[in-house]
């Protein structure tokens, strides 16, 4: 998330905040978190491959995880990195009232977090499960960045920008239509790690696993 935002500093000096852009980041997280999700249980097999590292002790351990975590939440953590501040930048102008929109937008994603929270822990896991939530969140991304596209007020923009939003959202969408992650994340090292990964060496076994 810091280095989007680091991302979006560098950037914002050379283009202004717009609708469009939020939208382009909205469908972006979007595309990021579905391309995780059709992943599915390849990530579990990766993390299992990725235990061996452990033989280097500690150190190795954390680069393992450090590789997983950078296939599923490092490319969407970095889109939001440059999502908040454009958020801000959106709010005003100038160097007016900057404290004031800042506050504002830390507000309402203080508040958005403490809700999702537990409406997320305690309503929607046990109601959707985990891969549920995992497409609902995706298609709200996506569906809010539609919105922000075709709302954007500049009557200067071009069709092609202004579509762009919808066809990376619709490629979104057609890949949370996969299969996803199964119960062979839960029994992977990224859950409770039940499994031994010794034994499922060949394709063979590790197909038979995830059946």
């Amino acid at each position: 998330i810091g280095l989007g935002g680091a991302f979006h500093g560098a950037l914002s000096r050379a283009r202004a905040a717009t609708a469009g852009a939020f939208a382009l980041t909205c469908v972006l997280e979007a595309a990021c978190f579905a391309a995780a999700y059709a992943a599915g249980d390849r990530v579990a097999v990766l993390a299992m491959a990725l235990r061996t590292t452990g033989a280097f002790g500690f150190s190795g351990l954390v680069a393992g995880w450090t590789f997983v975590a950078g296939v599923v939440v490092f490319p969407g953590a970095f889109v939001s990195g440059v999502q908040f501040p454009l958020l801000i930048a959106l709010l005003g102008k100038g160097r007016r009232g900057v404290g004031e929109q800042t506050a504002r937008a830390y507000a309402a994603n203080t508040v958005g977090a403490i809700l999702g929270s537990i409406g997320g822990g305690f309503g929607l896991l046990p109601a959707l499960s985990a891969p549920g939530c995992w497409r609902l969140i995706t298609a709200l991304l996506a569906l809010l960045g539609v919105a922000a596209a075709l709302l954007d007020p500049r009557a200067s923009i071009t069709r092609l920008r202004r579509f762009t939003p919808v066809g990376i959202a619709l490629a979104a969408g057609l890949l949370l239509l996969t299969r996803g992650p199964t119960a062979a994340w839960r029994h992977s090292p990224i859950g409770a790690g039940r499994v031994d990964a010794a034994t499922l060496r060949s394709p063979a076994a590790l197909h038979d696993w995830s059946n």
